[in-house]
């Protein structure tokens, strides 16, 4: 368990509402992705280069919108991120983070795979601007850039396992420029995309599932997916959980915070040293009765 996620108000076409992480708010799904964020920093201490793989086990279940919001919340720190959008099938971080697609991982795989010998002893900053630079876009935030799905190819299995994205890959890990990189793959019952890309980079796996929605045989399934070709998948993140569900207040040193209110209130006496109150008057039966 690697984080629980506070269902949030998401408008549909609304970028603001969807990347929760770039609001100042203390709303409680805010501060469910620092503590994945935390919890993920932790785990990969001391691995120079960190890259992860999002996934779910059925469609629906908010995987692109936990990988965006986790790339931003790493960014915010200082941290170089590429969010990169593996899913050839049905991609959402150009719409996410209002990007163009026309151009994208898919561009950028295709137009390699015939020149897959030069790119020996190259770095990712020595590498041509039409093959890199010119497919990664800029964001909002400082230190997060995206890589785009690019066109639906008709073989999106084959070219995330192909030679091609692992090359890339390794350009990416090595390059001064890039502290973590984040792959937003299919869901994984469904495709075996994000198995293929998990064999491929050796990418630790997140499992996003949806409180309330996804179904137990269903998460088993995905999970031994990974765990029958020996891949880790690094823990589960517990999406859209009811506020009520989560928790009723989060205290601290007596003082406590009310998802209800959004408000840190001041401390509350125990229980057994609240004042009772007071009974409520009541008129006798026989003086009503007179």
């Amino acid at each position: 368990m690697l984080g629980a996620i506070a269902q949030f108000d998401r408008r549909r076409g609304s970028r603001q509402h969807e990347l929760i992480t770039l609001d100042d708010s203390n709303a409680p799904a805010l501060e469910g992705y620092r503590v994945l964020r935390t919890n993920l920093l932790c785990a990969t201490e001391g691995t120079e280069k960190r890259a992860y793989i999002v996934t779910s086990p059925g469609p629906g279940e908010g995987k692109s919108i936990t990988a965006a919001n986790l790339a931003v919340s790493l960014a915010v720190t200082g941290m170089r991120v590429l969010l990169i959008d593996a899913d050839l099938r049905r991609p959402r971080q150009h719409a996410i983070f209002g990007l163009a697609n026309q151009q994208g991982l898919t561009s950028l795989l295709y137009t390699d795979q015939n020149n897959s010998q030069k790119m020996g002893g190259l770095t990712l900053e020595a590498w041509p601007r039409s093959n890199f630079v010119y497919y990664v876009q800029t964001t909002s935030v400082p230190g997060l850039k995206v890589l785009t799905s690019g066109g639906l190819p008709a073989n999106p299995t084959e070219l995330l396992g192909s030679a091609a994205l692992k090359r890339w890959l390794n350009l990416f890990t090595t390059s001064e420029k890039v502290d973590a990189i984040i792959f937003d793959t299919p869901p994984t019952i469904a495709v075996a995309d994000s198995t293929v890309l998990a064999a491929a980079t050796g990418a630790p796996v997140i499992m996003v599932l949806e409180a309330g929605k996804t179904k137990r045989q269903a998460a088993q399934k995905a999970m031994q997916r990974f765990t029958k070709l020996g891949l880790t998948v690094e823990g589960i993140v517990l999406n859209r959980v009811g506020v009520r569900e989560l928790v009723e207040e989060y205290e601290y040193n007596g003082y406590y915070y009310s998802p209800e209110s959004g408000e840190t209130q001041q401390p509350r006496l125990p229980f057994f040293r609240r004042p009772r109150a007071a009974a409520p008057e009541s008129t006798p039966k026989k003086m009503r009765d007179n």
